[in-house]
């Protein structure tokens, strides 16, 4: 029977009673097995093998890969007995962790993404967030404190306040900003502008909230005339609990 192989990684199956495949093909399974489970590379930004190396290390090679390994640019590769093995994913899901810098990452089809940071959806998933709303119903005044929340365990408002979002039942007639405070520190805004009943939030970035902070939104000096009935649900992050 001819040798088939199978549709995620290519290894070789099929063969019938009797025959003898001892040798490379069964003996490339093992080794891509061996690659493929629960891979550790120790970087994905060396171009061409660093010195030093030894049988096992594994790598991602970036964009633009020199010497024994041009031509596989984004292929998982290691270091075996017989030389390099390079493996390209060819669909989707394939999930690696890296050792420097430490994190996550997966292939989409057509890169290797972080999986801390990048998504085909990029909010985060159910209960890994905490939403918290300020809802103001009425002309509220210069300098007034609309929300005042204490923080009940950690928690990350990331850059840009990535998942929140808020709106106006009306565009206000000029610019109304809240300003976002951690303890009476200022981290960010919250603004809604003339022509636009959606909020523009700018966190510069990643803010950590330890449990007993207090986060709290404060109008500016000069809120916009006669503006009211608005609200901003601001998203927070959980840390990742490892089971």
């Amino acid at each position: 029977m001819p040798r088939h192989e199978t549709s995620r990684f290519q290894l070789s199956f099929g063969w019938l009673r009797g025959e003898d495949w001892w040798g490379d093909p069964v003996s490339q399974n093992f080794v891509l097995t061996d690659m493929l489970m629960h891979p550790f590379v120790k970087s994905m930004t060396q171009t061409s093998p660093p010195p030093g190396v030894v049988i096992g290390d594994q790598f991602i090679v970036p964009v633009g890969a020199e010497g024994d390994w041009l031509g596989h640019d984004n292929a998982l590769v290691m270091l075996s007995e017989n030389g390099w093995i390079y493996f390209m994913p060819g669909r989707p899901g394939v999930r690696v962790r890296v050792d420097s810098p430490g994190m996550w990452i997966w292939w989409d089809g057509t890169t290797w993404l972080d999986e801390g940071k990048d998504s085909v959806d990029p909010q985060p998933l159910l209960g890994t967030r905490y939403d918290v709303t300020v809802f103001v119903g009425y002309e509220a005044e210069a300098g007034e404190t609309v929300l005042g929340f204490t923080i009940p365990e950690p928690m990350t408002m990331p850059a840009n306040a990535v998942g929140s979002v808020g709106r106006s039942l009306a565009a206000p007639v000029g610019i109304h900003r809240l300003l976002l405070k951690r303890n009476g520190a200022d981290i960010g805004t919250v603004t809604f502008i003339p022509g636009s009943v959606r909020a523009i939030f700018d966190v510069p970035a990643d803010r950590v909230f330890a449990a007993g902070d207090m986060l709290t939104a404060t109008l500016t000096d000069e809120p916009a005339l006669g503006f009211a009935v608005y609200s901003a649900t601001l998203r927070l992050i959980l840390p990742t609990v490892t089971p």
